[in-house]
């Protein structure tokens, strides 16, 4: 049986369940990825996908082509909608099935939909950290504070094990398919930023270098719950950037923090980084039942506030509020497509509860800006800074002036960013 593996947030050989399942149960596997022309769409009027995440799939999808055709095969990269375009590969290729990879969000809900209008499609489930299937509850009765959640998890911790790469893959003949470049698709390249610190390069190789090298040393994974809220220099792993588009997987990142701690012992910073990890899935979990919620102005919770003030957005976009802290972290966003955790709730923060600017504002800019962009994440997190999502406190208003007063005592991080008057 032919069939067509469609790429999503999976694009990697290494412990790749969906791709892994589509070669056990066929004789022929397509290989495909399509950009989808939404993306070059706006939401609330903010671009979809900005300049710094798209290079970052663009080179993604180069390395995943390049492993493809050393192990004898090739990816199909096309531009268009894949509700239309993975039914017209199939029967151009005379595939009698679609596999792929689950997805969280409403509108990658929909596009599966349409497909399986035509053709039969199975979903697998995959980069979580946990198997959903094998939950103390089901998707009805997840917990509402995550709290809750890691209890009931870490009663009986069960993580399965990354699957190995795959080493070959039999694919019909297909003609050689170049991955688009920027300027094919009608964007500017970004350009390096001279501040920038990390090099973010897509790609499953430059993912596991960049996971082999923070997990080598004490001083960065044994000392990571005392630097992850840092702003300057290798305070965090930054692995979500190759999480985020599924270059690496978080079993195959759990497995590699367990050989550290066979080595140097388990300690705060190993397990903060699985803390941090449970809470990634925790957020898909949510996005999973609670769906179109997700992305309503009342949240979880029915309780609209804000208002789609474009004049006070654009200010906080491009860094001229009246908190250079705050400045300070828009600047470095949309110059490197990064910024910290610290300042992420800091900035969304001040949005919605100073500026009094509907919160699904700050998530599309987030959702345009952030190299690594995960919808439930992204939304999760959004919703919880709002008051209208997880977050079993009422009010989560953060002091801008005491946290910089905490984090960046001497302005260096602020001096950096904010050319100075």
């Amino acid at each position: 049986m032919r069939v067509v593996y469609w790429f999503r947030n999976d694009l990697r050989l290494t412990d790749n369940v969906g791709l892994s399942s589509a070669i056990a149960n066929s004789s022929e596997v397509i290989p495909v990825y399509i950009i989808n022309k939404s993306l070059f769409t706006s939401k609330l009027g903010v671009p979809r996908m900005g300049p710094h995440r798209m290079r970052f799939l663009l080179e993604s999808l180069q390395d995943l082509q390049n492993g493809l055709r050393e192990i004898g095969s090739e990816l199909m990269v096309l531009v268009g909608d894949p509700s239309y375009a993975i039914p017209k590969i199939t029967s151009e290729f005379e595939a009698e099935m679609v596999f792929c990879s689950s997805s969280q969000g409403t509108e990658e809900a929909l596009i599966l939909k349409k497909i399986r209008e035509n053709i039969p499609v199975s979903e697998i489930s995959d980069g979580y950290l946990l198997d959903p299937n094998n939950l103390p509850f089901n998707s009805a009765d997840l917990p509402n504070v995550f709290t809750q959640f890691r209890i009931q998890i870490e009663k009986n911790l069960n993580i399965p094990q990354p699957i190995p790469r795959i080493q070959h893959i039999q694919t019909p003949p297909l003609s050689r398919c170049d991955v688009p470049t920027m300027e094919q698709l009608g964007l500017a390249a970004p350009v390096p930023h001279p501040k920038r610190i990390d090099d973010f390069r897509g790609g499953e190789h430059a993912g596991w270098i960049r996971l082999q090298h923070y997990c080598s040393s004490p001083e960065r994974l044994g000392r990571y719950k005392e630097t992850r809220n840092g702003l300057i220099g290798e305070y965090s792993s930054r692995f979500s950037a190759w999480l985020s588009i599924g270059a690496i997987s978080a079993r195959s990142i759990m497995k590699v923090v367990k050989e550290y701690e066979a080595v140097h012992g388990a300690n705060d910073g190993s397990y903060w980084m699985f803390f941090e990890l449970l809470w990634r899935d925790y957020f898909r979990l949510v996005c999973d039942k609670y769906g179109a919620k997700m992305f309503l102005r009342g949240g979880l919770k029915d309780k609209p506030s804000g208002d789609l003030n474009m004049s006070k957005f654009q200010s906080w976009c491009k860094g001229e509020t009246a908190c250079d802290f705050v400045n300070a972290n828009m600047i470095e966003l949309s110059s490197t497509g990064w910024m910290s955790n610290r300042g992420r709730q800091n900035v969304a923060s001040f949005l919605v509860h100073e500026m009094g600017v509907d919160w699904r504002l700050g998530a599309a800019w987030f959702e345009s800006m952030l190299v690594d962009f995960d919808v439930a994440n992204n939304y999760g997190n959004w919703l919880y800074l709002a008051g209208v999502g997880n977050d079993p406190r009422p009010n989560r208003r953060f002091n801008t002036a005491l946290q910089q007063a905490q984090y960046d005592p001497k302005s260096e991080y602020t001096n950096r960013w904010v050319e100075q008057k």
